[in-house]
């Protein structure tokens, strides 16, 4: 695989089985995983508002980030993933083909500076989008939306790769 030759495997980093309440966020440790050129392999075994943050500066309460989500609604819908700019960026959100929204979903995200690739289910769908960070302190991280349903996210599986 071509892109297993890009990954720098000294940079691995892999968490399994990360657990998430409403409203919570979990960064990364900014010496094991971070920057704007990567490659992350992700699993969310179930969930509601589900989201992995990249190219964040690290706080909770800025939009300093690019949030790429998946909706676990228990029935397909035409906001089953999003990749959000923060602030006045605009959102992408799409269904993901073939989901019944609430089966485990994977993801794979490559970052290439500004431009985001996402391919969720083995690319049976993909989502770009561009963000142009003023800042330089990228930080990696997970998070679940507080939407009042209650609920957790369970990530079953995350590594990344600076590339």
């Amino acid at each position: 695989d071509e892109f297993n030759t890009l990954r720098i495997q000294s940079t691995k980093y892999e968490n399994k089985s990360i657990v998430l309440k409403e409203g919570e966020t979990i960064f990364f440790p900014l010496n094991m995983i971070s920057g704007n050129t990567l490659d992350i392999e992700a699993t969310w075994k179930t969930g509601g508002d589900c989201a992995i943050w990249v190219l964040s500066d690290g706080s909770t309460t800025s939009d300093n980030k690019v949030r790429i989500g998946v909706n676990f609604n228990n029935v397909p819908s035409d906001d089953d993933f999003y990749i959000d700019g923060g602030g006045s960026t605009g959102v992408l959100q799409a269904p993901i083909a073939g989901w019944d929204g609430k089966s485990e979903v994977t993801l794979r995200i490559l970052i290439d500076h500004s431009l985001i690739n996402v391919f969720y289910n083995g690319g049976i769908t993909v989502g770009s989008w561009r963000y142009y960070p003023s800042y330089t302190n990228f930080r990696v991280g997970v998070s679940m939306w507080d939407h009042g349903n209650g609920g957790n996210c369970i990530l079953d599986s995350f590594v990344a790769y600076n590339v």
